[in-house]
């Protein structure tokens, strides 16, 4: 039978078997669909590789759509097959057994593609059976579907899937496509660093300036060295500031325990006299203690965050397959943008610790007592502009080794 006419299926080339005619009006063969959309099945058209789509017109299939024999045109086809040539010679016709060269067509026996690199694990093919899936030869970006050798031939042999962009094979295939036009990804846009669709190029992007998938990554393959030797650069400047933060929040520690067993000493000489005094020193120095360690531990975990997303986006890249174009400009993207952010060196220690000059206030009011305890409690609330207390607190031996 003609391979073209109204009455064959478009993938096969076969007299219909078991018709289903979809929404659009084209008709196929049950088992043909259901090798296509593998996962889709006879249950519906919905899945998880997103909206089915028609072969031949790509019209989408409505959601739940049920595939079901068309009943009339297969006893149509029953009745021109019964009236055929040849149909009433009775033991005559049994000469035409030899009908088995069709199966050579049937995926029975695939032929192995191409060994995929040591260990990194293929992509198979969707139209295998489920368990005995063979690595995929090609991804075809219109039925959004890995295929093996064998299983490609509908779209060696069919006009209608002829037309189909097939290329290596992809793990993400939808995300290859237009969320909005259900089209290939084919274009990037310079001006807003986005993959896009031949239809968004002539609508939303009109104007801006576009350039082929290959041609932007082989831009950004030879730029490539270069932000990742920012990125260690930075990643560099990140450490040294890690260390320097961790030494300052050390040294705020170090300060206030050694400050407070002074203040305690000084303390319990004054006895009961200074005693509500001694708690509100106390207290004071708690206060610019955890403001100090609150600014320090704060910067020192920003500047921890921004390492690890850094880190994490680099991996990111690294693990993008060779031919997943989409995935490398977007993760080479989302590594520039965790660069820029939060670009100069990290903060430094504080200039001045308020807090170390409660001794000194303590030495003064011993003395004085209870007299001199308001006046000096002002005093002490005062102070907070000595720029070389860290210095000075080296220098009695406060500092800790770096």
């Amino acid at each position: 039978m003609d391979g073209s006419g109204p009455f064959s299926c478009p993938i096969c080339l076969e007299p219909l078997r078991e018709p289903v005619t979809l929404p659009c009006g084209h008709n196929f063969c049950l088992a043909c669909l259901g090798a296509l959309w593998p996962h889709r099945g006879t249950g519906g058209a919905g899945g998880p590789g997103g909206a089915a789509r028609c072969p031949l017109c790509q019209e989408p299939f409505p959601d739940g759509l049920q595939l079901r024999k068309n009943h009339t045109l297969s006893e149509l086809l029953q009745l021109r097959q019964g009236s055929g040539p040849g149909s009433g010679r009775g033991p005559a016709a049994e000469p035409a057994a030899p009908s088995a060269p069709p199966s050579t067509s049937e995926p029975s026996a695939p032929c192995a593609p191409e060994p995929w690199p040591a260990g990194e694990e293929p992509v198979r093919c969707d139209a295998c059976p489920e368990g005995a899936a063979l690595p995929a030869a090609l991804s075809c970006l219109s039925c959004l579907a890995s295929f093996c050798p064998a299983h490609l031939g509908p779209h060696e042999r069919s006009p209608a899937l002829r037309g189909h962009r097939l290329v290596p094979p992809l793990r993400r295939l939808e995300e290859s496509l237009c969320p909005r036009h259900l089209r290939p990804l084919e274009r990037y846009c310079r001006a807003e660093r986005v993959c896009l669709c031949e239809a968004c190029g002539a609508q939303e992007h009109r104007g801006h300036e576009l350039v082929p998938l290959e041609q932007e990554r082989a831009l950004q393959e030879a730029e490539q060295p270069k932000v990742l030797s920012a990125v260690e650069d930075r990643m560099d400047e990140l450490g040294a500031g890690i260390a320097q933060s961790r030494r300052t929040v050390a040294l705020i520690k170090s300060a206030a325990v050694a400050e407070r067993d002074r203040v305690s000493r000084l303390f319990a000489e004054a006895a009961a006299t200074l005693q509500g005094f001694q708690t509100e020193v106390l207290g004071f120095i708690e206060e610019g203690e955890a403001l100090m360690l609150g600014r320090s531990q704060g910067d020192l975990r920003r500047q921890e965050e921004q390492r690890s997303r850094l880190s994490r986006a680099r991996h990111n890249l690294s693990q993008v397959p060779e031919a997943d174009s989409v995935s490398f400009l977007q993760e080479l993207l989302a590594l520039r943008l965790a660069l820029e952010e939060g670009c100069g060196p990290g903060p430094g220690p504080p200039k001045e610790l308020s807090f170390t000059k409660s001794s000194q206030a303590v030495r003064a009011v011993r003395d004085v007592l209870t007299v001199a305890c308001t006046s000096q409690w002002e005093q002490l609330r005062g102070l907070g502009s000595d720029e070389d207390g860290l210095q000075k607190l080296g220098t009695e031996g406060g500092c800790p080794p770096k």
